[in-house]
């Protein structure tokens, strides 16, 4: 379920700051062609366009979740993270 939507109503999945403070924000793409999601990660200020932000088809999307969830799994396993 969406956190909230854009001004031109696109869903922002996940909003939040990352360890390095930088702001990261989960948005659906507006390309009516594909399925598709944007990452953004943006310092105060900064801004950011697609040469520099990932743009994920849903494949794409299920290879980083694919290797975030193997993060999550050995880091937990470790005792690193509650």
């Amino acid at each position: 379920m969406p956190v909230s939507y854009t001004p031109r109503g696109f869903a922002i999945y996940a909003e939040f700051r990352d360890s390095y403070g930088n702001n990261i924000r989960v948005q659906q793409s507006h390309d009516a062609g594909v399925d598709a999601v944007w990452i953004f990660a943006l310092r105060d200020g900064e801004e950011t366009g697609p040469s520099t932000s990932p743009h994920l088809t849903v494949e794409q999307a299920i290879l980083v979740r694919a290797a975030l969830t193997e993060f999550i799994q050995e880091a937990t396993e470790e005792g690193s993270t509650p």
